[in-house]
């Protein structure tokens, strides 16, 4: 089985059930969990998609340097709360969990980097996030990229496939 599961959390429908296979897949062989949100992602997306459909971040193109950086420390406050509530359910489940909010990076260096030093040998991420209705459409840029490009086994869920 596993024994160290990486969970990529940003708070959707997807990533809760992912969070939910991850506690189910610890339980059978006792892995310990490791959920990660990476605060760039929601960042970097309002600069990257600044037409306003297309993202639900605020376009920091129009932003100036001090109301940037309210966005940026609400995106950091919403991951942080996030990682909390996460961690308790999982340690309510009896598994060991650590989290990382990540600044440095998006999601698909940090499940990179996090895969490598945590010795991480299986990644679930849910199949979109939140950004918005083209996204959830389709299979989400995160859960492309992670299964592109990390070096270790990848499980990629829908929430509306889960009962």
């Amino acid at each position: 089985m596993f024994s160290k599961i990486l969970v990529a959390f940003d708070g959707s429908d997807h990533a809760s059930v992912a969070l939910d296979k991850a506690i189910e897949l610890g339980k059978q062989g006792n892995a310990s969990i490791v959920i990660f949100y990476a605060v760039q992602h929601f960042f970097r997306t309002a600069r990257t998609f600044p037409i306003p459909f297309l993202s639900m971040s605020v376009n920091a193109y129009d932003l100036d340097e001090q109301s940037e950086q309210a966005v940026y420390n609400s995106h950091k406050s919403l991951g942080e709360r996030l990682l909390v509530e996460a961690k308790q359910k999982v340690e309510d489940a009896g598994l060991s969990c650590e989290t990382e909010l990540v600044e440095s990076t998006g999601p698909v260096e940090a499940a990179k980097d996090l895969v490598r030093d945590k010795g991480i040998d299986l990644v679930i991420v849910g199949a979109g996030g939140v950004h918005n209705a083209l996204g959830r459409a389709v299979l989400g840029s995160v859960s492309t990229g992670i299964a592109n490009n990390v070096c270790c086994n990848i499980m990629i869920i829908r929430a509306e496939c889960s009962t």
